[in-house]
Formats: C-alpha cells, structure tokens, sequence
C-alpha cells in the first residue's frame, strides 16, 4: 500500500472521524489557551477548521493554514474562519501577527518540528497550544501504528519537544490528556535564534 501523500483524500470525512473521536478537544483547548476576545489565532495545520469553528466566537479572528487545498475546501463551511493554503516551515506572515498559535496533531505529519517551531516563534506573539500523539500505551502505540501506515509521519517525545521548544524561544510544559496525547502550552518570547 502506498502511503497518502496529503489530507486530500480523507478531507470528507475528517469532521465526522473528529466528531466521533475528538470531540472533547476543542474544549480542552479553550479551557487551556483560554483566547481573549482580542486574539489573532493561528490554527497551524489546521485541515477542515474543525478545531477553529469551536473557539472562533472567544477570539478577535481565527486563521487556518493548511497546505491540503481539499482539507481547506471543507473549512468554507465556517463561513467566519479566515482559509491560507501554505506550508508551516515558511509562513505567509509576518512577524508577531498571532496572538495564538494552536496545532493540533498537525506537527507529526510536517515532520520538522525545529522549522515549524522557528516559524512559531516569528509570527507569535504570545501562547503555542500543541496537541501530539505519543505512543507510550498500548492503544497510543496501535494508533501511531496506523498513522505511519498510511502517512509519512515523524514523532518526537514530549520531553523532547518541550526541551527543543525552549531552545527556540518557546519555553512551556506539557500535561498528557490520553494515554497516547498530550498538549504542551509554552509562552512565546520576544525573540528567537
């Protein structure tokens, strides 16, 4: 089997299989980021704005930046999400545009996360919500089993994101919200190497 080589071909079905599945995360993220209704949000990898429809009304505006056009193509169905197709390792912004910056299981699929994360650090001026899979049980292990079978995917500990975060300017900690995710909440600073 070939692995998939974007979101396109599963863009139908993503808010269905995020209904089903990851229901409660857009109020995990709301009650962790806590968005003021000033904040300029960044949903990086963003895909159908699943995640950004649910807290839009908290802030000042959301953007969803994904480089799946099709993934996009769904998002228009909320009508009040700002949709860029682009690439998370060099962003169409400039810098210190975002109040937020969320990714949600989106970083594992880029795979840089020391690019991603220099980009975070440009365009941010505040908070970076992550959410990623870490396979330390046996059903995170059989879910990012999947994942590497059907995309290209790289994982990194959290440990080892958070101690690379901060590295970069993006000093945080993580608490686990599964046996197999966590999210990392760090504190963007004035400038990153």
């Amino acid at each position: 089997m070939t692995k998939l080589s974007s979101f396109d071909s599963i863009a139908p079905l993503y808010d269905l299989f995020a209904s089903l599945f990851r229901r409660r995360i857009p109020e995990q993220i709301a009650s962790r980021l806590q968005p003021g209704d000033r904040d300029m949000v960044l949903d990086l990898g963003g895909g159908t704005g699943y995640n950004s429809a649910r807290i839009e009304g908290a802030c000042r505006r959301v953007i969803v930046l994904d480089i799946s056009f099709e993934m996009l193509r769904h998002a228009k169905k909320y009508q009040n999400l700002g949709l860029v197709v682009g690439d998370a390792r060099k962003l169409p912004f400039k810098p210190k545009t975002f109040d937020v910056i969320l990714a949600v299981d989106s970083i594992h699929h880029i795979g840089d996360y020391t690019g991603v994360l220099r980009e975070v650090g440009r365009v941010g001026k505040h908070k970076l919500l992550v959410a990623e899979f870490c396979g330390r049980t046996f059903l995170g292990r059989l879910l990012t089993t999947l994942e590497r079978f059907f995309f290209p995917v790289v994982y990194m500990r959290p440990d080892d994101f958070c101690r690379d975060a901060s590295r970069l300017g993006i000093p945080g900690a993580y608490d686990y919200i599964s046996g197999f995710e966590y999210f990392f909440l760090g504190r963007i600073q004035e400038s990153v190497p």
